[in-house]
């Protein structure tokens, strides 16, 4: 379950420009939810993404993931649990990398660094079956940079980075944005 409790959130605070986006927001998600944010432009809807994955903080108000406050848990340790793809399909990917590497980087996702090489040989049969299952010739272009590859094509890797790992949530803001 995630839970937005008494969420406050201003921007530009203290300034002439000073707007109020939430003022005492509550939201609870439960488990195994299928939940669709419709707003326009501008009304707060990739705000609250960001609120829930850590990217911005709220002034007043909790944060919950499973009943374990994480409303001052830092975005990277969130991202443990919570899997997201961005509108922009330059976000979620590292664009001077290459395929694999990137799906490297995914696969290694919460887990512990160390000195060592960061792609594993071992692993590049199974990225090659997963970017096939895509069917945008991918996993014949591991050696490809992806900033190199049309949006389309970075946002279907996105998402498959996203699922790569087991995670409890999955966010999608406007993912279909960049895709045909």
């Amino acid at each position: 379950m995630i839970e937005l409790k008494n969420i406050d959130k201003y921007y530009n605070i203290g300034t002439v420009n000073e707007i109020c986006l939430f003022k005492d927001f509550n939201l609870k998600i439960q488990n195994g939810d299928f939940v669709s944010v419709i707003g326009s432009n501008g009304s707060g809807k990739t705000s609250m993404l960001n609120l829930i994955c850590g990217s911005l903080q709220p002034e007043k108000g909790s944060i919950s993931l499973g009943g374990e406050d994480i409303t001052k848990q830092k975005e990277f340790v969130r991202q443990r649990k919570i899997g997201r793809v961005y509108q922009d399909p330059a976000m979620g990917t590292c664009p001077s990398m290459t395929i694999l590497e990137n799906m490297s980087l995914a696969d290694n996702k919460g887990r512990a660094y160390g000195l060592g090489l960061g792609t594993n040989k071992k692993r590049i049969s199974h990225y090659r079956e997963m970017l096939s299952q895509l069917g945008l010739g991918l996993e014949d272009m591991m050696g490809t940079k992806v900033g190199a590859l049309s949006g389309g094509q970075r946002q279907a890797m996105a998402l498959l980075m996203t699922t790569m790992t087991p995670i409890e949530f999955l966010i999608l803001d406007e993912h279909t944005a960049a895709l045909d």
